[in-house]
Protein backbone atom coordinates (compact mmCIF):
# COMPACT_ATOMS: atom_id res chain seq x y z
CA UNK A 1 0.00 0.00 0.00
CA UNK A 2 2.99 2.56 0.92
CA UNK A 3 4.53 2.30 -2.95
CA UNK A 4 1.13 4.48 -3.27
CA UNK A 5 1.34 7.14 -1.04
CA UNK A 6 3.47 10.28 -1.56
CA UNK A 7 6.66 11.10 0.42
CA UNK A 8 4.77 13.56 2.98
CA UNK A 9 1.98 11.27 3.18
CA UNK A 10 4.03 8.61 4.12
CA UNK A 11 5.88 10.95 6.85
CA UNK A 12 2.49 12.15 7.68
CA UNK A 13 1.46 8.70 8.30
CA UNK A 14 5.01 7.99 10.35
CA UNK A 15 4.16 10.99 12.52
CA UNK A 16 0.83 9.52 13.56
CA UNK A 17 2.26 6.17 14.29
CA UNK A 18 4.73 7.49 16.12
CA UNK A 19 2.19 9.22 18.25
CA UNK A 20 0.28 6.69 19.21
CA UNK A 21 2.68 4.10 20.04
CA UNK A 22 6.17 6.13 20.79
CA UNK A 23 5.40 6.35 24.17
CA UNK A 24 5.11 2.31 24.26
CA UNK A 25 8.23 1.69 22.88
CA UNK A 26 9.98 4.27 24.95
CA UNK A 27 8.55 2.92 28.36
CA UNK A 28 9.01 -0.50 27.14
CA UNK A 29 13.04 0.35 26.58
CA UNK A 30 13.08 2.36 29.96
CA UNK A 31 11.49 -0.64 32.14
CA UNK A 32 13.94 -2.90 30.39
CA UNK A 33 17.36 -0.50 30.90
CA UNK A 34 16.08 -0.25 34.97
CA UNK A 35 15.27 -4.28 34.50
CA UNK A 36 18.84 -4.64 33.38
CA UNK A 37 20.72 -2.80 36.21
CA UNK A 38 18.46 -4.06 38.90
CA UNK A 39 19.76 -7.37 37.65
CA UNK A 40 23.47 -6.14 37.75
CA UNK A 41 23.02 -4.59 41.37
CA UNK A 42 21.78 -7.48 42.79
CA UNK A 43 24.16 -9.87 41.53
CA UNK A 44 26.44 -7.41 42.27
CA UNK A 45 25.36 -7.80 46.19
CA UNK A 46 25.07 -11.25 46.15
CA UNK A 47 28.70 -11.43 45.01
CA UNK A 48 29.84 -8.85 47.52
CA UNK A 49 27.65 -11.18 50.06
CA UNK A 50 29.38 -14.26 49.57
CA UNK A 51 32.93 -12.19 49.58
CA UNK A 52 32.16 -11.27 52.69
CA UNK A 53 30.31 -14.56 54.21
CA UNK A 54 33.74 -16.54 53.07
CA UNK A 55 36.25 -14.18 55.25
CA UNK A 56 34.20 -14.89 58.16
CA UNK A 57 34.11 -18.69 57.73
CA UNK A 58 37.56 -18.78 57.30
CA UNK A 59 37.60 -16.65 60.28
CA UNK A 60 35.43 -19.21 62.01
CA UNK A 61 37.83 -22.52 60.85
CA UNK A 62 40.56 -20.56 62.35
CA UNK A 63 38.49 -20.45 65.68
CA UNK A 64 37.58 -23.96 65.89
CA UNK A 65 40.95 -25.17 64.85
CA UNK A 66 42.31 -22.95 67.75
CA UNK A 67 40.14 -24.22 70.39
CA UNK A 68 38.45 -21.23 70.85
CA UNK A 69 34.29 -22.49 70.19
CA UNK A 70 33.33 -19.59 72.33
CA UNK A 71 34.87 -17.55 68.88
CA UNK A 72 33.87 -20.17 66.12
CA UNK A 73 30.22 -19.93 66.91
CA UNK A 74 30.17 -16.28 68.20
CA UNK A 75 30.82 -16.58 64.11
CA UNK A 76 28.55 -19.48 63.46
CA UNK A 77 25.98 -17.07 64.34
CA UNK A 78 27.20 -14.09 61.91
CA UNK A 79 27.33 -16.10 58.90
CA UNK A 80 24.10 -17.89 59.62
CA UNK A 81 22.25 -14.40 60.69
CA UNK A 82 23.97 -12.20 58.14
CA UNK A 83 24.87 -14.44 55.54
CA UNK A 84 22.24 -16.65 55.25
CA UNK A 85 21.59 -16.54 51.39
CA UNK A 86 24.63 -17.75 50.91
CA UNK A 87 25.87 -21.34 50.51
CA UNK A 88 28.35 -20.63 53.74
CA UNK A 89 25.92 -20.67 55.49
CA UNK A 90 25.12 -24.77 55.64
CA UNK A 91 28.74 -24.96 55.28
CA UNK A 92 29.50 -23.33 58.64
CA UNK A 93 26.70 -25.81 60.28
CA UNK A 94 28.94 -28.83 58.52
CA UNK A 95 31.94 -27.29 59.89
CA UNK A 96 30.14 -27.18 63.86
CA UNK A 97 29.24 -30.79 63.28
CA UNK A 98 32.71 -31.69 62.48
CA UNK A 99 33.89 -29.97 65.70
CA UNK A 100 31.05 -31.17 67.67
CA UNK A 101 31.90 -34.91 66.49
CA UNK A 102 35.56 -34.99 67.83
CA UNK A 103 34.07 -33.13 70.77
CA UNK A 104 32.03 -36.30 71.29
CA UNK A 105 29.12 -33.97 71.38
CA UNK A 106 26.92 -36.15 68.98
CA UNK A 107 23.57 -34.85 70.23
CA UNK A 108 25.40 -31.63 69.10
CA UNK A 109 26.54 -32.69 65.72
CA UNK A 110 22.53 -34.28 65.28
CA UNK A 111 21.53 -30.74 65.58
CA UNK A 112 24.32 -28.98 63.30
CA UNK A 113 23.61 -31.68 60.60
CA UNK A 114 20.28 -30.97 60.75
CA UNK A 115 20.30 -27.11 60.76
CA UNK A 116 23.03 -27.65 57.72
CA UNK A 117 20.03 -29.07 55.57
CA UNK A 118 17.58 -26.76 56.45
CA UNK A 119 19.78 -24.36 55.72
CA UNK A 120 20.92 -25.57 52.60
CA UNK A 121 20.40 -24.93 48.91
CA UNK A 122 22.60 -26.79 47.38
CA UNK A 123 21.61 -30.65 46.24
CA UNK A 124 25.51 -31.79 46.81
CA UNK A 125 25.83 -30.61 49.81
CA UNK A 126 22.24 -31.44 51.24
CA UNK A 127 23.36 -35.14 50.74
CA UNK A 128 26.50 -34.87 52.38
CA UNK A 129 24.80 -33.73 55.12
CA UNK A 130 22.33 -36.42 55.30
CA UNK A 131 25.13 -39.33 54.84
CA UNK A 132 27.05 -36.98 57.61
CA UNK A 133 23.92 -37.24 59.54
CA UNK A 134 23.21 -41.11 58.90
CA UNK A 135 27.14 -41.53 60.70
CA UNK A 136 25.99 -39.60 63.82
CA UNK A 137 23.02 -41.63 63.99
CA UNK A 138 24.29 -44.94 63.37
CA UNK A 139 27.28 -44.11 66.27
CA UNK A 140 24.46 -43.31 68.75
CA UNK A 141 22.59 -46.72 67.36
CA UNK A 142 19.57 -44.71 66.54
CA UNK A 143 19.83 -46.86 63.41
CA UNK A 144 16.12 -46.22 62.47
CA UNK A 145 17.13 -42.76 62.08
CA UNK A 146 20.22 -43.45 60.55
CA UNK A 147 19.15 -45.44 57.42
CA UNK A 148 16.11 -42.86 56.77
CA UNK A 149 18.97 -40.25 56.72
CA UNK A 150 20.76 -42.53 54.31
CA UNK A 151 17.65 -42.62 52.14
CA UNK A 152 18.05 -39.09 50.77
CA UNK A 153 21.51 -39.93 49.56
CA UNK A 154 21.18 -41.41 46.12
CA UNK A 155 23.86 -39.51 44.24
CA UNK A 156 26.28 -42.66 42.51
CA UNK A 157 29.32 -40.67 44.18
CA UNK A 158 28.35 -41.21 47.53
CA UNK A 159 27.31 -45.25 47.01
CA UNK A 160 30.27 -46.83 48.01
CA UNK A 161 29.93 -45.53 51.37
CA UNK A 162 26.12 -45.35 51.71
CA UNK A 163 26.14 -49.14 50.77
CA UNK A 164 28.96 -49.58 53.30
CA UNK A 165 27.19 -48.04 56.04
CA UNK A 166 23.96 -50.12 55.30
CA UNK A 167 25.57 -52.98 56.23
CA UNK A 168 27.32 -51.49 59.40
CA UNK A 169 23.73 -50.93 60.31
CA UNK A 170 22.46 -53.96 59.24
CA UNK A 171 25.15 -56.02 60.78
CA UNK A 172 24.44 -54.22 64.16
CA UNK A 173 20.72 -55.38 63.78
CA UNK A 174 21.47 -58.91 63.59
CA UNK A 175 20.84 -58.67 60.20
CA UNK A 176 22.79 -60.79 58.35
CA UNK A 177 21.63 -61.36 55.09
CA UNK A 178 21.20 -57.23 54.27
CA UNK A 179 24.15 -56.72 56.10
CA UNK A 180 26.34 -58.89 53.57
CA UNK A 181 23.66 -57.73 50.41
CA UNK A 182 24.83 -54.04 50.86
CA UNK A 183 28.25 -54.80 51.63
CA UNK A 184 28.54 -56.89 47.94
CA UNK A 185 26.68 -53.23 46.70
CA UNK A 186 29.72 -51.54 48.27
CA UNK A 187 32.31 -53.46 46.92
CA UNK A 188 31.13 -52.88 42.94
CA UNK A 189 30.29 -49.37 43.74
CA UNK A 190 34.07 -48.59 45.17
CA UNK A 191 35.48 -50.96 42.13
CA UNK A 192 33.27 -48.28 39.75
CA UNK A 193 34.31 -45.40 41.42
CA UNK A 194 37.87 -45.81 43.93
CA UNK A 195 35.75 -44.41 46.94
CA UNK A 196 36.52 -45.75 50.33
CA UNK A 197 38.55 -48.59 52.17
CA UNK A 198 38.30 -51.83 49.56
CA UNK A 199 40.38 -53.73 52.23
CA UNK A 200 38.57 -52.50 55.14
CA UNK A 201 35.13 -53.79 53.48
CA UNK A 202 36.62 -57.43 52.73
CA UNK A 203 37.71 -57.70 56.08
CA UNK A 204 33.83 -56.90 57.24
CA UNK A 205 32.55 -59.00 54.48
CA UNK A 206 35.30 -62.06 56.17
CA UNK A 207 33.66 -61.39 59.38
CA UNK A 208 30.35 -62.41 58.10
CA UNK A 209 31.54 -65.45 57.25
CA UNK A 210 29.07 -68.40 56.30
CA UNK A 211 26.48 -66.78 57.93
Amino acid sequence: MSEYLSSDEEKEKLIEWWKENGRFIVTGVALGLVGIFAWRAWTNHLDAQAGEAAVVYEEMATAFNSEDDAKANELLSKITTDYKSTSYAAQAYLLKARNDVESKNLTEAIKSLQSAIETSNDAQLTELANLRLGKVYFATQDYAAALASLKKVDKDSHKALVEELKGDIHFAQGNILEAKAAYEAARVAMQESAIGDPNLLQMKLSDLGDK
